[in-house]
């Protein structure tokens, strides 16, 4: 303001001026340069068909993903004296040291598996198509998952085919952030896409009503600023 304007105001008085204009600070998003809006919403047509599909039991939906955890300390908050550093005690594991779960969400029934591996790969991801099938014997399976390599392995493929399991992969750079399609309870990323669990709401209703958000609870203002004027 100084260099440009030739008037000197405090940072309060900015911020107060920025929010007569209309404007707040937030956190930015991505924009991924990459994505392609018209596969995007062509799949999300395909996901409120399956979803609907599902509320009527014609098949069972599962969203799959996996997670892969560094066997490291893991470093939390906790009392220690005062003056000292909170040292814990790290076995300095290799980077290649990772425990892989796959996660299954079950949209029909509202459950979740949680199958621990070595690592994610294709064998491992044949396994887990086969205990899910070994669950469900008789229930058509669609499953949801991404682009992972392993994903598109062909022994997954084949596996897939002869375990009659449809694959329905994500398309590329759908979001900015994981677990951006709403299959999870309460997780209504896509808002249009609710929730399900057998037994519950009847279908014909789900698509109307899209779960109300919990009020945003005020943050305060970074240290030695105060709050701005209403």
């Amino acid at each position: 303001m100084r260099e440009r304007f030739g008037r000197t105001c405090c940072r309060e008085t900015i911020r107060a001026a920025l929010h007569r204009l209309g404007l707040s600070w937030k956190k930015a998003k991505k924009l991924l340069g990459r994505a392609d809006p018209q596969r995007r919403q062509a799949f999300v047509e395909r996901i409120q068909d399956l979803l609907a599909g599902a509320q009527r039991d014609r098949h069972l939906l599962v969203y799959l993903d996996e997670a892969h955890i560094h066997q490291d300390a893991d470093l939390g908050y906790g009392w220690s004296e005062r003056g000292r550093r909170f040292w814990v005690a790290s076995p300095s594991p290799r980077l290649s040291d990772k425990l892989s779960f796959y996660g299954l969400y079950l949209y029909n029934e509202g459950e979740v598996r949680l199958w621990p591996y070595a690592r994610a790969n294709g064998e491992h991801t044949v396994d887990v198509l086969r205990r899910l099938r070994a669950e469900w014997p008789e229930d058509k399976l669609v499953v949801v998952w991404d682009g992972a390599s392993y994903h598109r392995a062909g022994m997954v493929r084949e596996a897939a085919e002869a375990l009659n399991i449809d694959l329905v992969p994500l398309p590329g750079y759908i979001h900015a952030g994981r677990g951006s399609l709403a299959l999870a309870p309460r997780g209504c990323h896509l808002s249009s896409l609710p929730s399900y669990r057998r037994g519950s709401q009847p279908a014909s209703d789900r698509f109307r009503n899209t779960p109300q958000s919990r009020p945003l609870r005020r943050r305060r203002p970074p240290l030695g600023q105060r709050s701005p004027r209403p």
